[in-house]
């Protein structure tokens, strides 16, 4: 039984035009926002969550909602809604299926017609990717530097906080992969170590913290 019906009214604001389809943790519906025209709706299957459990579930939503772009799937509302099973978490955005995988894929496709183009400020997504990572969501700065990485792929800084991202979840072969990206890059001496600085410290800040995390990585360390 799914979620929600066609037809269907969702808090006096969402009426639910189809069922576009499903993962193992949510189904995503087409809507039409009583002001605002088409939508995209992400209603997750799992009901009765407290709080805390409904904030990590909606960690896509606030992923994409922090970077803000219009390269980026834009994030309209996240809230909760009441099923005939029980409450969910749910946030509508763009009527582009595919979520975080559709916003790589957009940037990818940004980048091979203009390897030049600045898709969102490479400074900007890092900082929000080093806010989750202090904030201890691992998995969400993974996400936003993997994001950064396909936008800026020449970006050793990218690369580093990619490395360290991935070592800190226990990802060790990528870790290795990106960590060696980054030196390699510093090393070519061909683009600069980020979009948005150059200087000789900040090579050498990037290259101390790679060097680190090869080390960590040695075997017998």
């Amino acid at each position: 039984m799914r979620l929600l019906e066609e037809g269907q009214t969702v808090r006096d604001t969402y009426e639910v035009e189809r069922f576009l389809g499903e993962g193992a943790f949510a189904e995503v519906y087409r809507v039409k926002h009583r002001f605002l025209g088409r939508q995209a709706m992400k209603v997750f299957k799992r009901v009765g969550m407290n709080l805390e459990e409904i904030h990590e579930m909606l960690g896509e939503a606030i992923l994409l909602s922090r970077i803000g772009h219009p390269n980026i799937v834009r994030v309209f509302d996240a809230n909760v809604l009441e099923a005939a099973q029980g409450t969910c978490g749910y946030f509508t955005m763009e009527n582009i299926p595919g979520g975080a995988v559709q916003v790589a894929q957009r940037l990818a496709e940004a980048r091979r017609k203009d390897p030049q183009v600045q898709l969102f400020p490479e400074i900007t997504a890092s900082i929000v990717g080093q806010d989750f990572m202090r904030e201890g969501d691992v998995k969400y700065g993974i996400e936003v530097f993997k994001l950064v990485a396909v936008a800026y792929p020449d970006s050793a800084d990218a690369n580093d906080n990619l490395a360290g991202a991935y070592l800190k979840d226990g990802q060790k072969d990528l870790a290795k992969q990106h960590a060696e990206k980054a030196l390699a890059i510093l090393d070519s001496h061909k683009v600069p170590a980020s979009s948005w600085t150059d200087t000789d410290e900040y090579r050498g800040e990037i290259r101390r913290d790679t060097e680190k995390i090869l080390k960590q990585l040695a075997p017998g360390s």
